[in-house]
């Protein structure tokens, strides 16, 4: 104990809990059907012990991977030797290792990534964990300290490892006076107690404390989530147990590591996110004013009405106003034998290639070829791929920016497929026949014919060069392209699109597109040469105006467009984002799992004050804050309802080129997409008529700080709200703050 602790007497030393906030407890893996040789290690969040340390964006192996992508590219042999970039893996494994050695190695570490993504995401239903998987938090101390431990990773990733430290410090000692409440942070609060039973033993844990400190009342210190987390055991308490007292006090990315698909897996399948959605922007102010039943709390307790916070003074989610273009390619059986003749051996699959306009080519998956009884009924089942492209607002610049659709089929490989020659057998031996009967036609037709049939061999002839030539520097082969399908020569219903309601509220109307694609190897026939029929390839296309735009109000941000003039944006809230994304699921559970809590998460335990006496509020203030986001549609988006799920795709992303107009910029700013309140945002003090010029701690607006200043004087125990504000704190590094060390130790009783 140092000099300075040995000064702190205390009045009278009180027991502390601790619940940790959202991705603050550490995960570790109880049982795995993925690979049991992980069960017992810490999944969350030591990344080093499961495998996959050196496998960040920009490193070694990455970079790698880049030169080996380049190579193939330029058709040149993978380096089995080394060479410049090679060498530093020296950092991998202390020698020199090849591009080839380097490539198995991020090949181990990526399967090793994949493990740990299906470890940690949810199922659908974003409760349960995938099947043979059982991941728990660490209990006690050690499950809240830090989530990396060691010499070298505590610094970076310590929770409250320094609050421990401290407390320790001054004669606390774990399980005495001392303990912590992990959980697992994945899940809804209702689950943690089904599932868990984390309430009933959170309690327990607060019984012992209590018990084992002389009867003193013990503190909830909690943090970020973990304040919600102690808000809804309260009311849990208060409702299986009756009256209770006590007090209660108040980025950690993996952008690194997770791909986008990966962060999307992971990210849209954790129930416990939405249970920090904003309230005003998920369902707006109407829809939440509260009325808590009398069956939700105990008997003996009057129940009161709450109005939730105040609208926040900017929007969470604005919208560029885009409209948008969906191709879809239906279920259906396409039949392959005008592409496979003569052809030595059958492809094995194939995918469609889809050129938008100039700018755009959208793949789809891959597709196996279905082998028939021969080369001639092979075929191959296309179908359930939607694609979707950003366009201008109105529907005469979508045409304009994309006139045309062009379809290709493909196969993997190089160079172009190998076919057998031409034998007699192939011959049209009734031409003659035919020529008796069209003699007219012979005499007239014969100049034009042969003149035809020059031209096209001339033309396959450079064609095969070009295709040849430019497979060589891709990885497909080009086995057969349809016409360019222009959209105002090939429908009139683009000239007459009100009359065919493509802009009708609730989005346009799909409409039926047949393509013909030709084989790139035409086998004619006949003596003048015919080309067989294209083979029809069915498709769907409707065009959307954007739903932000019905409102005709513009954001009141005043948002303009740094890269592009007329570009207008609109106010929205989060459900509009849920549903373009296709997330009914998140929607079912905010009804249902969140809606149907009695304990209310996002009611009774959020803005309603909680059942206790003695409310201490300690964060960080006047830090640039993220409030809201600027959203623009993602110019191209590929989604297969087959691998939906393994392999999400987000329709919209955030919109780096928003910029504030001169009025706003003076009391918020816009950081690459991003609206934050600054030390310059006029606030309005609950409770009060005083306005300020603050923002928040870097993470949690101020506006959802303050909150608990709502309570003062009123609830059930007619809560007694004290609040400590600390400049400059950020919303993790508090807890690593001497100022805010001073005031706990201050709370528990020390001079």
């Amino acid at each position: 104990m140092t000099k300075q602790d040995e000064s702190r007497n205390p009045r009278q030393r009180k027991p502390v809990l601790i619940i940790p906030g959202f991705m603050s407890s550490a995960l570790t893996i109880e049982k795995s059907s993925i690979d049991p040789t992980w069960e017992g290690k810490r999944l969350w969040l030591n990344l080093f012990s499961l495998g996959f340390h050196s496998l960040q964006i920009g490193g070694v192996l990455r970079r790698n991977e880049e030169k080996i992508m380049k190579m193939e590219e330029e058709n040149k042999p993978i380096d089995s030797r080394g060479g410049k970039l090679s060498r530093a893996g020296e950092a991998l494994g202390g020698s020199v290792k090849s591009s080839r050695d380097l490539h198995l190695e991020y090949l181990k570490q990526l399967e090793c990534k994949s493990k740990w993504v299906e470890h940690m995401r949810l199922q659908p239903d974003m409760i349960h964990e995938n099947e043979g998987v059982v991941v728990r938090p660490i209990p006690g101390t050690a499950g809240v300290d830090y989530l990396t431990p060691g010499a070298l990773t505590e610094s970076m990733s310590y929770v409250f490892g320094p609050v421990l430290k401290l407390l320790q410090s001054v004669g606390y000692k774990n399980g005495i006076d001392l303990d912590a409440a992990p959980y697992d942070w994945r899940i809804p609060p209702s689950e943690l107690q089904s599932r868990d039973q984390y309430f009933t033993n959170t309690m327990k844990k607060i019984e012992q404390l209590y018990y084992q400190s002389n009867d003193t009342p013990v503190v909830i210190l909690c943090h970020s989530m973990g304040c919600k987390t102690a808000h809804y055991l309260f009311n849990f308490v208060l409702k299986h147990l009756g009256a209770i007292s006590g007090q209660i006090g108040d980025k950690m990315g993996l952008d690194a590591f997770l791909e986008d698909v990966e962060g999307l897996l992971l990210g849209r399948s954790l129930g416990s996110v939405p249970w920090l959605f904003p309230l005003n922007a998920v369902q707006g102010k109407k829809a939440l004013s509260v009325s808590i039943p009398q069956d939700t709390i105990a008997p003996q307790v009057e129940v009161e009405n709450f109005d939730i916070p105040p609208e926040p003074s900017s929007p969470v989610v604005v919208i560029r106003n885009e409209s948008s273009l969906h191709i879809s390619i239906p279920s259906q059986l396409f039949r392959l034998d005008k592409f496979v003749q003569r052809r030595k051996t059958l492809p094995t699959k194939l995918r469609l290639a889809i050129d938008i306009g100039k700018n755009v080519t959208m793949r789809t998956s891959y597709y196996p070829v279905v082998k028939g009884r021969d080369k001639s009924s092979a075929t191959i089942n296309f179908g359930d791929e939607t694609i979707v492209i950003a366009c201008p607002p109105k529907a005469d610049d979508t045409i304009q920016l994309y006139p045309y659709i062009l379809v290709r089929i493909e196969e993997p490989g190089r160079g172009a497929p190998a076919h057998r020659k031409k034998g007699m057998f192939d011959c049209d031996l009734f031409w003659p026949i035919r020529c008796m009967f069209c003699l007219v036609r012979w005499i007239f037709c014969l100049p034009c014919t042969i003149l035809f049939v020059f031209g096209g061999v001339m033309t396959d002839f450079f064609k095969k060069g070009s295709s040849e030539g430019a497979a060589l520097l891709g990885s497909t082969i080009v086995i057969g392209e349809s016409d360019v399908i222009n959209w105002k020569k090939r429908f009139s219903v683009y000239k007459q699109a009100k009359q065919i309601k493509l802009m009708e509220e609730g989005g346009g109307q799909w409409l039926d597109l047949e393509v013909g694609i030709e084989p790139k190897v035409i086998l004619r026939y006949g003596f003048f040469m015919q080309k067989p029929t294209p083979q029809i390839l069915s498709l769907k296309f409707k065009w959307k105006p954007s739903p932000t735009a019905q409102s005709g109000q513009r954001s009141k941000l005043h948002l303009r467009n740094q890269t592009a003039k007329g570009i207008i944006y609109h106010d929205s809230q989060i459900n509009y984002l849920l549903a373009a994304e296709g997330l009914s699921y998140v929607q079912t559970i905010l009804s249902e799992t969140y809606g149907k809590d009695p304990i209310g998460p996002r009611s009774l335990s959020s803005f309603c004050p909680p059942p206790i006496e003695k409310v201490i509020s300690i964060f960080g203030v006047n830090l640039p804050t993220e409030v809201g986001a600027v959203y623009q549609r993602r110019p191209s988006v590929h989604r297969s309802i087959q691998n939906a799920m393994k392999h999400p795709q987000a329709f919209y992303r955030i919109d780096e080129d928003a910029i504030l107009d001169k009025n706003v910029s003076k009391t918020h700013q816009l950081s690459n997409g991003l609206i934050l309140e600054t030390k310059n945002t006029p606030q309005a003090i609950y409770g009060s008529n005083i306005s300020v010029k603050k923002s928040g701690d870097g993470t949690v607006p101020y506006q959802s700080l303050q909150q608990c200043r709502m309570w003062q004087g009123k609830g059930v125990a007619k809560c007694n709200v004290t609040v400590h504000e600390i400049d400059g704190a950020e919303h993790r590094a508090i807890l690593n703050d001497s100022r805010f060390h001073n005031i706990l130790l201050n709370i528990l009783g020390f001079d």
